[in-house]
């Protein structure tokens, strides 16, 4: 009988699966359009890897965004000063060097003139090329306010869907749907479904040298940043070794979420409004159910992985309310730039969570908020350049905490950061996102240093010591406790089309006896006839050692109508704690990096294909298994249109 009612069961996934990809394809293919993409530049995506690694659970919006920059790139000959470092690979140095040479010199006419300002060069030029311009014009038939739309359907097997439509109507008007169903999720209806509208760049009035600019206004799901992070920020950051500049926050105050995290943003609406050019003034309220298994008065657990496929899970979601207020007053000037924020929010039930000693001083009931001021000097000694920062928070309770640090060029060939932080264990600001080794702004102090030195011309090395003390007890961790994260990384250009880097990492945890190793040893080519390859060998050493070694081959046709990409890997992580995360590639717009654990091999073919001006297709099919555990063993089948017209 059991038998019987499974196979029945599976049959009508299957079906549901089949009718799924069918609409798919129809609904894509009835909109012809057009398109342009192109893969990610390498040092980008070795940036995403960091942030894979570091459990950056929003990555995917820092892949979006940096899609859309290739599709619109910044001209470099306007961009403000924040638009120039949202290119990440620039340091501070480089910035401002560039806004001087526009200054002195003019326009930049072309990208081999860029390779002539101080502190950079062509390979420098080589990395950013797909995300700037040196000209805002477009063709004359381009200049009318046109309607421009994006479908990108995806599935998988197992039995996940996702679809995001997206549209543009000239450079004011956006707007954007995303829906999804995990794997395991058996409604026929997305599980998931968000929507944004947004309106940017509308002048308001103007009197005389004053004008008034919506800098932009968002209805429906949207992120909110904040200062540094101490108060509010559900949106993607951006703090990884190799990258000293990036230490400091650029808030974006209100962008619009295109995300599939289910409970990291905003529902409502935003906006924020230029006076002049000194003063921004940003308001949000947000009304936004979220996941919680809960009774009339009380609620019980808070899970936010999104997934709804237990009875329990399905039971808890959008069991409950959250509703939330708050905003930022901007002050700019050309000596500093300083900025009030504040937060209030409230769960419609009360928190009736078991206290644990480890996070009784984190509980709150009604009404709770969080106030920060931060502040931005720009310094300049020569040539040296530098930037210092701060902020400091309160809570309801008047409990403190602050940030603080600065990042500093010398040249091009030398950058650095430092970062301390004081989060207090009663500090509560549980929509903040400011730099931590933990998994929130509260019980602990600690200290970072970030440095990255162009040796040689074709030589980097990049550096990072971080050391955090937590005063009382953590979750799993009976006492206080003091984590040390070194990292270092050697990078060596050996042509044109040969990188060699070589990796090392040192983790000292007080509550383990011994001391965690990594070593990374890689190898990529990339060669003009279009071929491609990378290798690379791990070792992670704590107690045991744990091991991982890849090869890929690949091919992407010059014309970039089609490319295509295999690797193979096998892996020997007996523990836990040895884990090794590993970044593949995935379909457009996405992010993989998962992590390596037990004793196997994988496979893994990805491909894509340009059959249409304005199609693409991508594929991708893997195969993991653990001979001794065939239960684990695991397939995945991944296919992705994507269409613009």
């Amino acid at each position: 009988m059991m038998k019987g009612r499974n196979e029945a069961e599976r049959k009508i996934r299957q079906r549901t699966a089949l009718i799924r990809v069918a609409v798919l394809l129809l609904f894509v293919l009835s909109h012809p359009g057009n398109a342009r993409s192109q893969d990610l530049p390498p040092a980008v995506v070795a940036l995403l890897e960091q942030l894979g690694e570091n459990g950056e659970s929003n990555a995917e919006e820092l892949t979006e965004q940096l899609c859309a920059l290739m599709e619109h790139p910044l001209n470099i000959n306007v961009a403000t000063e924040d638009e120039l470092r949202s290119l990440l690979c620039l340091t501070t140095f480089q910035v401002a060097s560039l806004l001087e040479y526009r200054q002195v010199n003019g326009e930049i006419l072309s990208l081999g003139e860029l390779a002539l300002v101080d502190g950079f060069n062509t390979v420098t030029v080589e990395v950013i090329s797909p995300l700037i311009t040196v000209s805002g014009e477009l063709p004359q038939a381009e200049k009318k306010k046109r309607v421009w739309t994006r479908i990108r359907g995806r599935y998988s097997f197992p039995d996940y869907g996702y679809l995001r439509y997206k549209g543009e109507w000239g450079e004011h008007l956006e707007w954007g749907m995303t829906a999804e169903q995990d794997a395991g999720e058996r409604s026929f209806y997305p599980d998931f479904l968000s929507f944004h509208i947004t309106a940017s760049n509308l002048p308001l009035m103007r009197r005389g040298h004053f004008p008034v600019v919506l800098k932009r206004a968002v209805a429906g799901d949207y992120s909110v940043r904040l200062g540094q992070g101490l108060t509010a920020w559900n949106g993607f950051s951006f703090s990884v070794m190799g990258v000293p500049s990036s230490i400091i926050r650029n808030p974006g105050s209100i962008t619009p979420y295109s995300s599939t995290t289910e409970q990291n943003f905003c529902r409502g609406a935003g906006f924020t409004i230029s006076f002049g050019k000194r003063f921004e003034f940003t308001a949000f309220y947000s009304d936004n159910a979220v996941d919680a298994r809960c009774d009339s008065v009380y609620y019980y657990t808070r899970p936010d992985d999104g997934k709804h496929i237990t009875e329990t899970q399905v039971d808890a979601r959008y069991g409950m309310r959250e509703r939330m207020a708050g905003g930022a007053l901007i002050w700019k000037s050309s000596k500093f730039k300083m900025g009030l924020n504040g937060v209030t929010y409230s769960f419609d039930h009360k928190d009736g969570r078991k206290k644990h000693s480890y996070d009784i001083l984190q509980k709150y009931d009604g009404w709770w908020s969080n106030w920060s001021m931060d502040i931005l000097v720009p310094v300049r000694i020569g040539r040296t350049y530098g930037r210092l920062f701060a902020e400091g928070a309160v809570d309801a309770a008047m409990h403190p905490a602050f940030l603080g640090g600065g990042t500093f060029s010398f040249t091009h060939f030398l950058e650095c950061s430092f970062l301390a932080r004081h989060y207090p264990q009663d500090y509560i600001a549980p929509h903040s996102g400011a730099y931590t080794s933990s998994s929130g702004c509260y019980n602990e102090h600690g200290a970072l240093v970030n440095v990255k030195w162009n040796a040689l011309r074709d030589f980097t090395l990049t550096g990072m010591a971080d050391l955090a003390y937590h005063p009382i007890e953590r979750y799993g961790i009976e006492a206080g406790s003091r984590t040390l994260k070194i990292k270092a990384e050697g990078e060596w250009k050996v042509s044109r089309s040969n990188t060699l880097s070589l990796l090392c990492a040192l983790y000292r945890k007080n509550y383990i006896e011994n001391i965690k190793y990594t070593a990374r040893l890689s190898y990529a080519g990339h060669f003009d006839t279009g071929f491609s390859t990378s290798s690379r060998a791990e070792m992670s050493v704590l107690g045991k050692a744990g091991f991982l070694v890849y090869q890929e081959v690949g091919y992407a046709a010059p014309s970039g109508a089609w490319n295509l990409y295999l690797r193979g890997s096998a892996f020997h992580v007996d523990e836990w704690e040895n884990r090794i995360y590993c970044y593949e590639r995935d379909l457009y717009g996405t992010f993989s990096v998962p992590s390596i654990y037990g004793r196997g091999y994988s496979v893994y073919l990805f491909g894509t294909v340009h059959p249409l001006e304005w199609l693409k297709v991508s594929l991708k099919t893997s195969w993991t298994s653990y001979p001794g555990d065939s239960e684990r063993n695991k397939f995945v089948l991944k296919m992705m249109l994507d269409v613009k017209f």
